[in-house]
């Protein structure tokens, strides 16, 4: 169904070129069939026209990720953020900050974001999984024995 909906939604930017929908859909489609380059422009073309869409930053941001960018990850997920209040982030969003934390070798950060996530209603097991490996690691770490890289 890939091709077919990589057909419509070529179609839907063919046929309105200053939809930000039509380009983010183009990018969401994109990145489903693991293309993260052509994701990422789709989802650039989409922020020049509606810069503070929240969906679109989260897949700009995770386009990053999938291209082992994480501090621009980050950078947009800061841009992000900005659009909610102090206690409004959600938490696939602080899961995705969380995983760039750890890309970038932060693992305190990392298990800031983590935390975070596992407070919201919302939690994905990720998140869960991702906070237990880290403190996992840290305490083992404290204890002085070998430590494997979390999943």
């Amino acid at each position: 169904l890939l091709a077919e909906a990589d057909r419509l939604a070529g179609e839907a930017v063919r046929l309105a070129p200053r939809s930000a929908e039509a380009w983010h859909l183009r990018g969401r489609v994109a990145l489903a069939r693991g293309q993260a380059e052509p994701a990422l422009a789709d989802f650039h073309r989409a922020l020049a026209i509606a810069p503070e869409d929240r969906g679109i930053l989260l897949d700009t941001a995770e386009a990053y990720r999938r291209l082992d960018r994480p501090q621009r990850a980050l950078a947009t997920l800061a841009v992000l953020g900005e659009t909610y209040g102090p206690a409004e982030m959600p938490a696939d969003v602080l899961v995705l900050e969380g995983l760039a934390q750890e890309a970038l070798g932060r693992p305190a950060d990392a298990v800031e974001s983590y935390r975070r996530a596992v407070a919201c209603a919302d939690a994905p097991e990720e998140a869960t999984r991702r906070l237990a490996a880290l403190q996992a690691t840290a305490g083992a770490v404290i204890a002085g024995q070998p430590t494997a890289a979390p999943r």
